[in-house]
């Protein structure tokens, strides 16, 4: 069965140039909070070239994560 999209994103640009040290971004996405979760955690795969692995796999996030739940 096939997800229906119903995730609606737009993003823009409002100060900075691509190459500017800091960018100000405004950011609206509509849906529900898992297809919202999902439409963010696409756009920064996208964005920062890095997926859910580099982060399961890294010895410092998985202390962090580990010392949260204990704290938490």
């Amino acid at each position: 069965m096939a997800v229906q999209e119903r995730t609606r994103a737009h993003e823009q640009a409002h100060l900075g140039a691509p190459g500017d040290f800091m960018t100000v971004r405004h950011l609206v996405v509509h849906g529900t909070n898992f297809e919202i979760g999902r439409t963010l955690g696409a756009m920064a795969m996208e964005r920062y070239e890095r997926g859910p692995a580099h982060f399961a796999a890294n010895p410092v996030y998985a202390r962090a994560r580990r010392t949260y739940v204990q704290r938490h």
